[in-house]
């Protein structure tokens, strides 16, 4: 982008006689390890051969949810009202406390020192662990939607809504989880300011280049997290996935900035750093978006 802005009318779409169709394809390789070129060339025209951003977006969105639903990390839809839970805990608390007792009966008469006498020790130390876990669960489920329990605010659909959120937590979470594929293009427009923050004083840079910029950002960050999924199913080492979510991220984020703005190292690090402590503040945001919206809802 240091070229004027004018490159942008004098940059021809890809064809085959400026540049090859194996160079011009949108690909994911292209997407993961050179995301500034790919953000620049798309800026700069080069769109025939190229999967738009949002389409990327999308199909990112909808590989993920699929794959989360595959793998059955998802909530349910409903686990059962709160008298339900209660009623639950208080016959698995009731049904430990009887082998508890059970177990240390028979081991009153059990011979010291024997096998019999050891495995009811090992026995009556996992039953007395997991009656204490037990106990340590809330009697109700007031306040486990992380809202006080009979919160009013005046507003009746909303103070429905939080009624509703207590009495069936899990009916909550779904509804969070489903909107939050609903509405995950939200995450777009909440995130265009806060790059636009970061070139405030480099007007040559408008509105319409940090949105190809975020949108195909975030493709990456579902693309990663989908990569990350079904690695951690097929056995890879927790640490090797947890290294990967945390450094990545950011290192993508430094290049593509680099390389769609055309900026120096340092400056691309330093806004890198910036857009970091913006994105706790965008998923914040979306997060509060989502939980209006499942109250409301």
């Amino acid at each position: 982008m240091s070229t004027a802005r004018s490159g942008r009318s004098g940059t021809k779409s890809c064809t085959a006689s400026s540049i090859s169709r194996a160079n011009c394809g949108t690909r994911f390789p292209l997407l993961a390890f050179r995301p500034g070129e790919l953000t620049r060339r798309y800026i700069f025209g080069e769109r025939a051969h190229f999967v738009s951003p949002m389409a990327m977006f999308l199909f990112s969105v909808f590989t993920m949810f699929a794959v989360l639903q595959i793998m059955g990390v998802s909530p349910p839809a409903e686990v059962g009202t709160t008298a339900q839970f209660e009623s639950g805990l208080q016959f698995a608390r009731k049904n430990t406390e009887e082998s508890l007792n059970a177990a240390r009966a028979s081991r009153a008469k059990a011979e010291t020192g024997s096998e019999r006498a050891k495995a009811l020790d090992k026995k009556i130390d996992k039953l007395s662990t997991d009656l204490e876990e037990l106990n340590r669960i809330p009697t109700t489920l007031s306040g486990r939607t992380g809202l006080p329990s009979g919160l009013k605010t005046g507003w009746p659909r909303l103070d429905k809504g939080i009624e509703k959120m207590e009495r069936n937590p899990g009916l909550a979470l779904y509804k969070l989880q489903t909107n939050s594929y609903k509405f995950s293009w939200a995450l777009i427009p909440l995130s265009i300011p806060f790059v636009w923050a970061l070139f405030l004083w480099r007007p040559r840079f408008k509105g319409y280049d940090h949105a190809v910029f975020v949108t195909y950002s975030l493709a990456f960050m579902s693309l990663l997290f989908i990569a990350l999924m079904i690695g951690s199913a097929l056995g890879v080492p927790r640490d090797v996935i947890a290294s990967v979510a945390m450094f990545a991220p950011p290192v993508h984020i430094f290049f593509q900035l680099k390389g769609a703005y055309r900026q120096p190292a340092w400056k691309a690090l330093l806004r890198t750093f910036a857009l970091l402590v913006f994105i706790s503040i965008i998923v914040t945001l979306f997060a509060l978006l989502l939980l209006g919206l499942g109250l409301l809802g």
